[in-house]
């Protein structure tokens, strides 16, 4: 049984096999991170764009950041 969590694991390069018990972790949070960026790639205002990217990075994004969607994220 694993003792850090499946995204500390994955950052230390550790293998995810598919049958990992916390699998699930990751394809709920690759399923809410395409609707937010469904939600980026369709905004109209650069502040908005910087807000949901801000949101799937977990980061502040400087307002002199420009995006220019769309942004594929895998």
């Amino acid at each position: 049984m694993a003792t850090t969590n499946i995204f500390k694991r994955l950052k230390n390069g550790e293998r995810i096999n598919g049958d990992d018990q916390d699998g699930y972790k990751l394809r709920e949070t690759s399923s809410a991170t395409r609707k937010l960026l469904l939600k980026m790639n369709n905004a109209e205002k650069p502040t908005e764009v910087r807000r949901y990217l801000s949101l799937i990075t977990e980061t502040k994004i400087d307002e002199s950041i420009v995006i220019f969607p769309p942004l594929y994220i895998n």
